[in-house]
């Protein structure tokens, strides 16, 4: 199998990464109950219309994000410093490709680190679904699987998954479309093999004191896996969290 690797942690942390954002509030002794508003108000920010085109990582004066938008939220002044040590996306939108029929949009994200990993949205009449990733490459080594065959891996953390939804749902936003209401791992990794970092991001995914209305229902969060089964078994995400799981 392929060498896994750890990634290096990036200097400012990825925003939608909930339980490091609690210990950041900790430092700066701001209550862990501003947590969730905060998070669901600049998630309300995300599909706005703003002068960012959505191509590159959006900062937060794109976002229109400001000191007194903090004020209004009754956190205090210092917490002006959640913002200085975080960015809103750690990742970039390099590439969209739509399918000529406009069912299907491939994009192509680039981490901080310049490593790459795809996420698909699929859009069917009934529902819009993304496929996103856990890791880039994957240690499983399956032969049908194209990821399969890539040299390293490193995980994804977990403000790294909930941007592939966030990107995904601005998205649709900017071209009138249905919002994001489904979501599989069955794209680039194993996701058991990330288990931290995807049940976290999960659990961000489906929180509506979160994301407020770009949260998914937990019965429609889809984790694929071909049957890794060291660690936390499979029947604890489905008990513990609620959503499904497939081998």
């Amino acid at each position: 199998m392929p060498k896994r690797i750890r990634r290096k942690r990036p200097e400012s942390l990825s925003f939608w990464d909930f339980p490091a954002l609690l210990q950041l509030l900790d430092s700066l002794d701001i209550k862990r109950s501003h947590g969730r508003p905060l998070l669901r108000a600049l998630a309300a920010k995300v599909t706005e219309p703003t002068a960012g085109s959505g191509s590159g990582a959006l900062s937060w004066e794109e976002l229109g994000v400001t000191e007194q938008l903090l004020f209004d939220l009754g956190l205090p002044r210092k917490a002006s410093e959640v913002l200085t040590r975080t960015r809103p996306f750690s990742n970039k939108l390099s590439t969209a490709l739509t399918s000529a029929d406009q069912s299907t949009c491939k994009m192509v994200i680039e981490l901080w680190d310049g490593h790459k990993v795809e996420s698909v949205v699929m859009r069917h009449e009934d529902r819009t679904t993304i496929c996103v990733s856990s890791q880039v490459g994957c240690q499983m080594g399956c032969t049908f699987c194209a990821t399969g065959t890539l040299p390293v891996v490193g995980d994804l953390d977990a403000g790294e998954i909930v941007e592939q939804l966030l990107m995904a749902q601005r998205l649709e936003a900017q071209q009138g479309l249905a919002p994001v209401r489904n979501a599989v791992f069955m794209g680039m990794g194993e996701p058991l093999n990330n288990y931290d970092a995807v049940v976290s991001a999960v659990k961000t995914m489906t929180d509506l004191g979160q994301l407020g209305s770009l949260a998914l229902p937990q019965s429609r969060v889809t984790i694929s896996t071909v049957g890794h089964l060291e660690g936390p078994g499979t029947g604890a995400v489905g008990i513990d969290l609620g959503f499904r799981v497939m081998g």
